[in-house]
């Protein structure tokens, strides 16, 4: 009987292992690999490991969790998004001001035409504030995933509101004024 390399190639690939493992061979490929078997030690040895694996992992009981699992993991997850809220809450209210504040400040504004900036957005956010607050608890009681695309239609109606305002128009105004006489 000729022994051919490149049938033996076959057997060892992962390819060909992995679709053993899933039982997707043919009953053609059964009885060759059986005649493989039979002249290959090493794929016999790795052949009987894995079977006394799927013995062992067929037999072993599955794992049960405790009773209280689901209830903790709920309430791990609920206390997770309580604190992703209340950092994004956080970054809107203090970061946006902030940011309006160094962009006045940086597109040669003064310090007090920033703080000006800073008190119409605060009284916009005292009006819009409360509707907002009532919308993002309905929402994210709703949907959870809707909450970032809130914050984000926030952020821009903070920029619209400044834009309004006209400190923003003037501060780019100025910043391309600056980059074109370079």
């Amino acid at each position: 009987m000729q022994h051919n390399h490149a049938q033996d190639e076959f057997w060892h690939s992962d390819g060909w292992w992995m679709r053993l493992s899933e039982g997707r061979i043919s009953a053609d490929e059964a009885r060759a690999w059986q005649a493989h078997l039979r002249r290959c030690r090493l794929c016999r040895e790795e052949w009987r490991a894995w079977q006394e694996m799927e013995r062992l992992l067929t037999a072993a009981p599955l794992p049960r969790p405790s009773s209280t699992f689901v209830e903790a993991t709920v309430q791990r997850w609920s206390a997770h998004r309580r604190r992703r809220r209340w950092w994004m809450a956080g970054a809107i209210l203090f970061i946006v001001p902030l940011s309006a504040m160094a962009y006045t400040v940086l597109m040669g504004g003064t310090f007090l035409q920033a703080v000006a900036l800073v008190q119409k957005l605060w009284a916009f956010l005292g009006l819009l504030v409360p509707m907002l607050v009532r919308a993002l608890v309905t929402l994210s009681m709703a949907f959870g995933t809707a909450l970032p695309w809130i914050a984000a239609t926030f952020a821009l109606l903070l920029i619209f509101v400044a834009l309004l305002d006209g400190t923003l128009l003037a501060g780019s105004a100025v910043f391309m004024q600056r980059r074109s006489r370079r």
